[in-house]
């Protein structure tokens, strides 16, 4: 069974202009044999995002914390009054993708990004891991918090990446003094993605050459 769970966190990506995708961490409330229903998805501020029927969304989740699943489905409904639910269909076990995970390996890498922060100003920061999922960097001074969002752009080998991205992970590296940030994409043009999981790919690659056997 690769149907995701009650009460499982799930991610559901929306599609936006340009071929870019926007992702929302969202709850399972019930499954069902034709429906799931799923927790209205939350922007900026907490605003409910409402998506109309019959649109098509797609839904990523992990099954025993190892292997990556999605699927694309379609709005049915919201339901509930002062706690809105949205309801999705049921897809086919067919129709249930595995995910080869290494879109979302990261890699150690040393590049040049750069952070805008509420007022527009833009941050200069060391990226120090990196995915097709989001990236790391480490900084001295406390200004992000969980679950800010914010855009930016890292600069690779070739070109500069544009994204926007939500703070997930927050940690006090004591021993060096430093804060480490780790950010999810939460909008990524699929060209800007297929480059990084190009990029990560080649840097692993040549990590493992030089690694002393």
């Amino acid at each position: 069974m690769t149907m995701p769970k009650l009460f499982q966190v799930v991610t559901l990506y929306r599609m936006q202009e340009g071929s870019g995708e926007t992702l929302y961490r969202v709850r399972v409330q019930e499954v069902g044999p034709n429906t799931l229903v799923l927790e209205v998805p939350l922007g900026p501020k907490s605003i409910p995002v409402r998506i109309p029927a019959g649109e098509r969304v797609r839904l990523g989740y992990t099954i025993e914390h190892r292997a990556f699943y999605t699927f694309t489905t379609v709005a049915l409904d919201v339901e509930g009054e002062d706690i809105p639910q949205l309801v999705v269909a049921t897809p086919r076990q067919e129709d249930i993708r595995k995910v080869q995970r290494r879109n979302f390996f990261r890699v150690p890498v040393a590049l040049e990004g750069k952070l805008k922060r509420p007022d527009g100003r833009g941050v200069p920061v060391h990226v120090c891991d990196l995915s097709g999922g989001g990236f790391s960097f480490k900084s001295r001074l406390p200004w992000l918090a969980l679950e800010q969002e914010l855009s930016g752009t890292i600069r690779l080998p070739q070109s500069d990446v544009e994204f926007a991205a939500i703070v997930r992970r927050l940690e006090y590296l004591e021993e060096v003094q430093l804060h480490l940030y780790g950010l999810e994409f939460t909008q990524l043009l699929n060209a800007h993605r297929n480059k990084i999981v190009k990029y990560c790919l080649e840097r692993q690659s040549k990590l493992l050459r030089i690694s002393p056997p």
